[in-house]
């Protein structure tokens, strides 16, 4: 039997990726149901990671396969008014693991197992970085992972400031797991 508050998380997911799916209609309601969507999964993010809620992460777009995060400047300064190092290291990690939690069924997880930072220059504004897994590596991931109980994939992204500059790249490397 399943809990109340696990039916609640599929029934999310499934909304959310049915939203996400429809993020190009001109309809001004497929746009409300996508910032609402988005919305509620930041929450529950925040839920399950409180450390993001208090710095201030946001998911701003999702689709299958593709998302979006953001994280301001404000609450996450360090001592000479730049984006604390750590703070982008937040934006840079948790989009893997919700691309794999809304891309993937409950019977698998994702762990963080390495991961790269490269810091360019001081980020004096918000910050936002995008991540797309490709419909081919989704169902290389999916099919491994079923047949070994595990997957490998990595995610390659650029960390950009207000303007669009690059101020810092990661490399993470996830694992797939079955539970």
């Amino acid at each position: 039997m399943t809990s109340i508050a696990h039916q609640l998380q599929q029934f999310a997911k499934t909304w959310i990726n049915t939203t996400a799916q429809r993020a190009d209609s001109e309809s001004a309601l497929d746009r409300y149901k996508l910032t609402a969507s988005l919305k509620l999964l930041t929450r529950y993010v925040g839920k399950a990671i409180p450390f993001a809620t208090r710095n201030g992460f946001e998911v701003i777009d999702y689709r299958p396969g593709y998302i979006k995060t953001r994280i301001p400047l404000k609450p996450n300064k360090n001592h000479f008014n730049a984006m604390y190092a750590g703070a982008l290291f937040t934006v840079a990690e948790l989009p893997g693991g919700i691309l794999s939690l809304l891309n993937f069924d409950e019977q698998f997880y994702p762990i963080l197992t390495e991961m790269t930072m490269r810091y360019l220059k001081p980020a004096q504004s918000d910050v936002t970085v995008e991540f797309h897994l490709t419909q081919e590596t989704l169902d290389r991931i999916h099919s491994e992972a079923r047949a070994q109980g595990k997957s490998l994939f990595s995610l390659e992204g650029e960390i950009k400031d207000r303007d669009g500059k690059i101020v810092a790249t990661s490399t993470a490397q996830y694992q797939v797991r079955q539970r």
